[in-house]
């Protein structure tokens, strides 16, 4: 059920998940599984325990309070946020234990699905990894159904990735002072020069974890996903902490580039990048 290597706290806390959903009544819901850091098997002190629950529609929400709530006369409820028609999130703290659980429609997830079709990514792009990463707890066979059908990664959809994160750097490439940050670094506006650091850093990784056949990770995970990475620049994760730590324009202009001819190169085999390649080492910064 759990990877081999699984740690002991995501042991504890599958187990406990796996009690809980047991105890529920098959009246709130469909199917069920364990998701999360647990179901990688990399949980830590820090992790909770997250159980998605699918069902057809949405029971009034004090329908599923009350159930939790019976877990433990010390439950204490933590978050409560609901998408109306869509998705309930009920976090609590049970016997110690920071419980996630989230009740959402099919809909939710079919509309994964219906996007990956049309070979696009769907709103939120780690929806397939999550998928890929769920365990489904006992009589299953739709969301085993989705899990078999998620380990496909199609060609069509690789390339429609990588080709409009290329196109995006066609459009700035021009302008070294808005794709690169320029006057941001050397005036020090550090939140401006925050996010479009980061925009460009999500943009190379969309186009390796596409050029690699690996679902876009959760933010927080994008170390763990960088790792499974075969084909990627070796200067990759130093780069990017280099980028995300230091203010010195000097140091992080030429990094940014640098990381960005080198993702060039590692496409290039497949896809028409020369003219990238060739702007890139072409652009001048006018403070170094």
């Amino acid at each position: 059920m759990l990877p081999a290597n699984a740690t002991r706290h995501s042991q504890l806390l599958f187990t406990y998940a796996m009690t809980l959903i047991e105890s529920c009544p098959t009246s709130l819901y469909d199917e069920a599984a364990v998701s999360g850091s647990v179901a990688r098997g990399c949980a830590d002190q820090f992790s909770d325990c997250e159980i998605p629950f699918w069902m057809g529609e949405l029971q009034d929400v004090p329908i599923y309070k009350t159930w939790i709530e019976s877990l433990g006369s010390d439950a204490k409820l933590m978050r409560e946020s609901l998408q109306p028609d869509k998705a309930l999130y009920l976090e609590y703290v049970i016997d110690g234990v920071k419980v996630c659980t989230i009740w959402q429609t099919w809909n939710r997830l079919d509309e994964i699905f219906t996007a990956l079709d049309a070979n696009q990514l769907p709103q939120d792009p780690s929806g397939p990894w999550m998928v890929s990463h769920l365990v489904p707890i006992g009589d299953a066979p739709r969301l085993q159904k989705y899990r078999t059908r998620i380990q496909d990664y199609p060609d069509a959809l690789r390339r429609n990735i990588i080709e409009q994160q290329l196109a995006f750097w066609r459009w700035k490439i021009g302008v070294a002072d808005v794709f690169l940050a320029e006057a941001a670094a050397y005036r020090r506006q550090l939140v401006d020069l925050r996010t479009r650091q980061m925009t460009n850093i999500k943009s190379i990784l969309n186009i390796l974890f596409a050029y690699n056949r690996l679902w876009i990770p959760d933010v927080k995970w994008y170390n763990e996903g960088i790792q499974e990475m075969t084909q990627k620049p070796p200067t990759l994760i130093p780069a990017i902490d280099l980028l995300l730590t230091t203010a010195d324009p000097e140091i992080l202009l030429p990094t940014m580039r640098s990381l960005m001819i080198e993702t060039m190169r590692v496409i290039a085999g497949e896809f028409s990048v020369d003219d990238l390649i060739i702007g890139l080492e072409g652009i001048t910064f006018m403070g170094i």
